[in-house]
């Protein structure tokens, strides 16, 4: 980024973004990932293999931050921002060394690299796709994924074979969405013909040994089972997975419809399958709002390619950034909010609980509520079940919380009959969440 205009709106910008990220409070299932505080004893058994994940840098993180609460999710949101500027730049260079390769804008240009190259990491920084990721507290994995998978690609393009096998591994090792930069770094290195077919496959000969040793290596220490979720897939499942890919890919696909002439492009086709590369294994089990920034990078040196072959470019990018600036206001400021209501729902908890109890159940009253994804969080699921409270308290109570969600109005007798049940498995307090209060029921002893 020689432009020093446009170096100096870059970062000033990300300044800007790790601002208005920092506060943002967590929400949901941030409080039970891998990555939430643990403050217990590390043991080493988390480190292995758990069903449908193996992550033991989340663990590691989890430890680290459960012995300094006071930075959590501060921490979180440093880490997670910081990274993501650096997969903007990552980007940057990926696309400006790929740049004279790339499909010129009709009528060429000495530029064209360079425009390129900007126009990627703009879209990376700013589009909507990376928001899933970027506000959330517990996506450090998420980013630090794309980091590695990222880097690995950078330096195959280099001919470091070597390090390219070892920094998907590490990057495995964050998330498994990294495991696909085995099959995109030789694709597009072959695609663009910087190796021949010959050493396209003995690269993939190498990719699946190292792949297999790590299969082999995992299937071997895990004794738990794959989450049903990611083995019991719908049709309405994979409609509902396509709905979100379409949604958040729109901007490159509206432009691919706007250009179908050029679809037959080779950058065109080779970073589309990139896209179905690294998004795969979600398309075909869960595909949330999170999953789309594995992708980002090669949307964006699509979405870059097409721009800088259009007329009315910087039209384009001025209404592509104006778009993107106003969503990601809107759902940063809506992810706020419910970390917000979290925190006043968990204070209201404490506030109103008369004797601190070891044991809390908590009865949500989910009727009528939606939500959208982390952004629009419903007050049940901001209170986390009673967790922000344990956070808010420093773990120190309650140490037990059960949750019964309860998805029509109770009557006060079904309530009452919740409530009995409960107390006849010992617990003397009960958090009630409804209508976006807290109503506490408890026996003083």
């Amino acid at each position: 980024m020689r432009n020093n205009r446009g170096s100096i709106l870059f970062w000033l910008s990300a300044i800007a973004m790790l601002v208005a990220i920092f506060p943002i409070m967590p929400t949901f299932d941030a409080w039970t990932t891998t990555s939430a505080p643990k403050v217990y004893s590390l043991d080493w058994h988390e480190l292995l293999p758990q069903g449908s994940y193996w992550r033991p840098w989340d663990v590691l993180y989890a430890h680290f931050i459960g012995q300094h609460l006071e930075w959590f999710p501060y921490l979180n949101h440093l880490f997670i921002g910081i990274v993501h500027i650096l997969n903007c730049i990552l980007t940057y260079r990926i696309a400006k060394r790929l740049g004279p390769l790339l499909t010129p804008p009709q009528g060429g240009g000495q530029n064209h690299s360079e425009v390129v190259a900007r126009l990627s990491l703009l879209y990376v920084f700013i589009c909507p796709a990376m928001l899933g990721v970027v506000v959330d507290v517990d996506s450090i994995h998420q980013v630090a994924a794309l980091f590695w998978g990222l880097l690995s690609l950078y330096v195959f393009l280099s001919g470091r074979i070597g390090l390219w096998l070892l920094f998907v591994i590490i990057g495995t090792l964050a998330k498994e969405s990294c495991f696909a930069f085995l099959l995109i770094a030789p694709f597009i290195a072959w695609g663009f013909r910087k190796i021949s077919g010959k050493e396209f496959w003995q690269n993939i000969a190498c990719a699946a040994v190292v792949g297999l040793l790590y299969l082999t290596v995992r299937l071997s220490l895990d004794q738990s089972e794959i989450a049903s979720e990611y083995t019991d897939i719908s049709i309405a499942q994979l409609a509902k997975n396509a709905g979100i890919f379409i949604l958040f890919h729109s901007p490159v696909l509206l432009l691919m419809l706007l250009n179908i002439k050029r679809l037959k492009e080779r950058t065109l086709w080779i970073f589309s399958a990139c896209i179905i590369f690294a998004a795969g294994l979600h398309l075909v089990s869960i595909y949330a709002t999170m999953h789309p920034y594995v992708s980002l990078p090669f949307a964006a040196i699509i979405f870059a390619v097409l721009v800088s072959g259009m007329k009315r470019q910087k039209a384009i990018v001025i209404v592509f950034a104006l778009f993107s600036i106003a969503v990601d206001a809107y759902l940063t400021k809506a992810t706020y909010d419910s970390g917000e209501l979290g925190r006043r729902l968990a204070q209201q908890a404490i506030d109103n609980t008369k004797q601190p109890a070891d044991s809390v159940y908590t009865i949500s009253v989910a009727a009528g509520k939606k939500g959208f994804s982390t952004f629009v969080v419903r007050d049940y699921n901001a209170f986390a079940w009673g967790i922000f409270s344990q956070y808010l308290n420093k773990y120190q109570w309650p140490k037990q919380l059960r949750d019964t969600t309860l998805y029509e109005n109770p009557t006060a007798n079904e309530l009452k009959s919740i409530i009995d049940e409960g107390k006849k498995e010992g617990y003397r307090t009960f958090w009630i969440i409804r209508n976006d209060e807290i109503e506490v029921n408890e026996t003083i002893l």
